[in-house]
């Protein structure tokens, strides 16, 4: 596999119902309503879903001005499931 297909990028939009994975040629619709909680840590956020599976995300993957607005969409998407610092 290309190191290219090797990363993982994910698609957030604070108006959609899920988000976007793209892995080498697939692609995934992940449901906000499918996630029990999310965890904001010092250098990742915990995504967690269907009891048994663990998304994480290194915010070095974020632009700068971009972990306050992910923190602002999993808090409208997860509401008090959002363990996330406030912006």
């Amino acid at each position: 596999m290309l190191p290219s297909q090797r990363v993982v990028r994910y698609a957030f939009r604070a108006d959609a119902v899920a988000y976007e994975v793209f892995f080498g040629d697939s692609y995934g619709l992940i449901s906000w309503g499918d996630h029990l909680k999310a965890s904001e840590k010092s250098d990742f956020f915990l995504l967690f879903h269907h009891g048994q599976d663990v998304t994480v995300i290194p915010k070095s993957a974020f632009e700068p001005h971009g972990i306050p607005v992910f923190r602002s969409i999993l808090k409208s998407k997860l509401g008090n499931r959002a363990h996330v610092r406030n912006s």
